[in-house]
């Protein structure tokens, strides 16, 4: 499916908001949702951002049911061990349900890894630790063989 992977926009946050929801939604956990999306907004383009975001973008003709032509996001940031220097944390990696299957997951995840392997000393990123994302980390084997084996294998065992 043809679909644009690119930095998410401080106008963009409403949407990127909506899809956490649907995800809280999707975890029986809408309650645990404490921002918006002006916190987000705040908190992702202030002059020292929090966290990266990307968002995966279909064209007009391929907007969803409701209307949406932002169809998913990576949500990401940076942080320090140490005992192992930088690591990148990937917090979410979301497709709206009648986008997956098209790959737009691994557009995301690739894009995403662009960003650690454009930051030397960084290590690999971690995937979401949901069950329900075995895709995610049998792409993540194919790209990067023996990247993150403990984790990956840990969440398929776990599906």
């Amino acid at each position: 499916m043809e679909c644009v992977v690119r930095p998410c926009r401080a106008e963009d946050c409403v949407e990127v908001m909506r899809m956490i929801r649907e995800l809280a939604e999707f975890e029986k956990l809408p309650d645990q949702v404490q921002i918006n999306d002006q916190v987000l907004r705040e908190d992702g383009f202030a002059n020292d951002p929090f966290y990266r975001c990307l968002v995966a973008e279909v064209p007009p003709e391929y907007r969803s049911r409701d209307g949406h032509t932002i169809v998913g996001y990576g949500l990401y940031f940076f942080t320090y061990s140490t005992w192992k220097g930088r690591n990148i944390y990937m917090e979410d990696l979301y497709i709206m349900p009648e986008f997956r299957g098209k790959g737009i997951g691994k557009k995301l995840m690739s894009k995403i890894a662009e960003s650690w392997r454009g930051n030397p000393g960084v290590l690999a990123p971690s995937p979401p630790a949901l069950t329900h994302q075995a895709p995610l980390c049998s792409y993540n084997q194919k790209e990067n063989p023996g990247v993150l084996t403990p984790i990956l294998t840990q969440l398929i065992a776990l599906r």
